[in-house]
Parts: C-alpha cells; structure tokens; sequence
C-alpha cells in the first residue's frame, strides 16, 4: 500500500545551529506514524511517552527517579489517531526523535542503527538516524553549519545542491540500493553518501512508497522520510 500523507515540519528550525534552541516540540506525521521531535537531555532516560493531538506527554529519570515533563506542540494534529503508542526513540545531541505507531505487537521493531552521527567538520556537522517499524523505515538526515559556519556565512545551499533541481530537492534525496542507503546530492557527486543499512532492510524487500519532507536553508538542511517496503 503506498502512503499518501502530509508531512508537518517547523521553519524555525532553518534557524537553528548544532546547539539546538528552546522551542516548542516540531512533528512529522504520515497516517498512523507520528515523530516529534523535542530538545532534551541526552542524559535523561526516557521511561515513557504518550502523544496527544496537541501536547506531547514524557516521563523522564534524571538520575533521581522519574520526572513527568509535559510540552505543547508547535503544530497540533488534524486527523489526530489517538491509538498510537510509543515505540521508541533516537537521540541525537540534546534532540529527541520520539516515534509513535498505531500498537500492533505484531509490528516488531529494529532499531540498531539509531543513531549514526556521520561528521563534524569546521563549518558544518552532519547527523543521520533510522528508526523501523515493521515495514515502515523513518530516515532522519540533516546537515547544520556549526556556530563558526553560521559566522562565515557558510552556504549550505551552494555548497550541497548546487545544479539540483528544485522538485529533486525536496522530495527524496535517497536510494536504497544493494543494502545501502545513498543521499544523492545532483551534479555535486563528491558530496554523495554511502550508508550500510543491511540490518535494517532485507535481501528480499523492494521500495513501495515514500512520504518525506524537507528544509532548506544557507545553514541547515534537513530530510525526513518515511519509507515503506513489501517483500519480491
């Protein structure tokens, strides 16, 4: 079944350096898949989460036992499925992406790539993460100038999809090709990525459908994708 859904994702985030500002918690959703993403600790452990149309509920354990935290969203949710449960969640330096699904026990989850940092250069660092669900693969990929790029005016644009086409822009940049994730940046094939995901995709699983969303500015560019597979 292909997916045919809206993705919600905040334009503050354009805005953002590697050191994430406070702000309300920003969402991505497409049918029964939710992820909000929400700036914590990484240090706090996560005992627990439920999702509302409008607030997003967190049990936390700072190290003195578990403390209820309680953020309203950015964008509340139209249409909202208030059968999804938590299922898990990546952490990436001081930002939480919290995923929620419609509860099937049946829907097994593998999640041991969660989290892969992939640079951090100078002027930019990068920062890619997957989470699955069944036959569902959330992809999470961004590249943020770091305080001294945002002080040199480093232009993530220029630089990354220079020549690419606007619809190829923001639509899905990856392919899943012989096990392996590529990010394809056009014509600037030396900025390419090559990611091994063996252990997230299996040998007899073909591509059926993408939803995905994206931002785009001189100092941060950000895809999320959600993908679904069915067997050959």
């Amino acid at each position: 079944m292909k997916i045919r859904t809206v993705c919600i994702i905040s334009l503050l985030l354009l805005f953002s350096g590697c050191n994430v500002e406070e702000r309300p918690p920003v969402t991505f959703t497409s049918g029964d898949w939710y992820t909000v993403q929400v700036k914590i600790s990484d240090n706090w452990e996560i005992a627990n989460a439920q999702l509302e149309a409008d607030r997003l509920h967190l049990e936390v354990d700072k190290g003195k036992g578990v403390e209820k935290l309680n953020f309203q969203l950015l964008f509340p949710f139209e249409n909202f499925n208030k059968d999804v449960a938590y299922r898990g969640a990546n952490r990436l330096d001081g930002i939480a992406l919290l995923h929620f699904t419609k509860e099937d026990k049946q829907q097994a989850i593998n999640n041991a790539l969660g989290k892969t940092i992939i640079s951090k250069g100078l002027k930019s660092c990068e920062v890619l993460a997957f989470f699955r669900v069944g036959n569902r693969l959330f992809i999470h990929f961004r590249i943020e100038n770091t305080p001294i790029g945002y002080l040199t005016a480093h232009d993530l644009k220029k630089h990354y999809l220079s020549g690419r086409h606007p619809d190829q822009r923001t639509n899905r940049p990856f392919k899943i090709t012989k096990g392996n994730l590529e990010i394809e940046f056009s014509e600037n094939h030396k900025e390419n990525r090559t990611i091994p995901m063996k252990n997230l995709v299996k040998a007899n699983e073909v591509f059926d459908g993408s939803v995905c969303g994206s931002i785009l500015g001189s100092g941060k560019l950000e895809w999320e994708c959600l993908i679904e597979f069915k067997s050959k």
